[in-house]
């Protein structure tokens, strides 16, 4: 087993296709998982700081990567996860892994952050604590801090020629009926999916809402800042998210932004 490492946005480029194709061979990653998000997160949010992509590989990585760690080295030289404080999830991609491989991986691992002159602390948040890759990863290394949280990710998949909730059958009947409650308490309400296809970017829109909330306590002041909105907007008009847009007399009470992944559909922000 080997590693190389992705420190520019040239060769983060190079590995789009490596990703993209580790990223569809699992129905069960996160769309904070896949590369566009943490490729346009990169491009509008850390372009000034130092990328620190981990690939570990076999023979060669262009044609079988093993294991992908997003991670950059933020301005006090702690090791992170990609977005991590603006992902629900964050995780590593892992493909064709045998019990050795998770050996080697995890001594390489802590190998390269111990000899690493940059790196004084290993900071991992958002990611599940039964996840088995990251625990490998972190086995070996007695490095300053490590960071554990559960968390979990709104997604539901819809069944076709059935209306929602019904079209969600995994959903539990308690929830189906307080959802069709709500759709019946606000049936004067217009409720409507857009993407780039039927709507320009509603810019104005997000930042009326983000103004809103902010001024009346309901998120700190830096939700949605604008490298926030600018990543948004490019994988909005790149069909990678849809908004659902619930308006009243014309006017947009509030928008849910959605990841859709084939048939899958991953809440994020309200």
């Amino acid at each position: 087993m080997q590693y190389r490492i992705i420190s520019s946005q040239k060769n983060f480029l190079q590995i789009a296709e490596i990703w993209k194709n580790k990223y569809l061979t699992s129905d069960n990653y996160s769309f904070f998982q896949s590369y566009e998000w943490n490729y346009y997160w990169y491009l509008n949010n850390l372009i000034d700081k130092k990328l620190f992509i981990i690939l570990f590989y076999k023979e060669n990585y262009k044609h079988e990567c093993n294991l992908i760690c997003p991670t950059f080295i933020d301005e006090k030289g702690t090791l992170r996860f990609i977005s991590d404080n603006h992902s629900d999830f964050c995780d590593v991609l892992a493909y064709n892994l045998l019990a050795t491989d998770c050996t080697t991986i995890s001594k390489l691992f802590s190998e390269l952050i111990l000899n690493h002159s940059e790196i004084k602390k290993v900071n991992f948040k958002n990611f599940s604590k039964n996840n088995s890759y990251i625990s490998i990863l972190l086995s070996k290394l007695e490095f300053n801090s490590k960071y554990f949280q559960t968390v979990s990710s709104s997604s539901f998949i819809l069944e076709k020629n059935k209306h929602f909730p019904y079209s969600a059958s995994h959903f539990k009947a308690s929830n189906r009926k307080r959802i069709n409650k709500n759709i019946k308490k606000f049936s004067n309400y217009e409720c409507r999916l857009v993407n780039s296809n039927n709507l320009e970017f509603p810019r104005k829109t997000l930042v009326r809402l983000r103004d809103y909330m902010v001024k009346k306590g309901s998120r700190e002041i830096n939700f949605l800042n604008d490298d926030m909105i600018k990543t948004i907007n490019y994988l909005y008009d790149n069909h990678l998210i849809n908004f659902n847009m619930v308006s009243y007399k014309n006017e947009v009470k509030s928008i849910i932004i959605i990841f859709k992944k084939q048939n899958s559909y991953q809440l994020w922000i309200s």
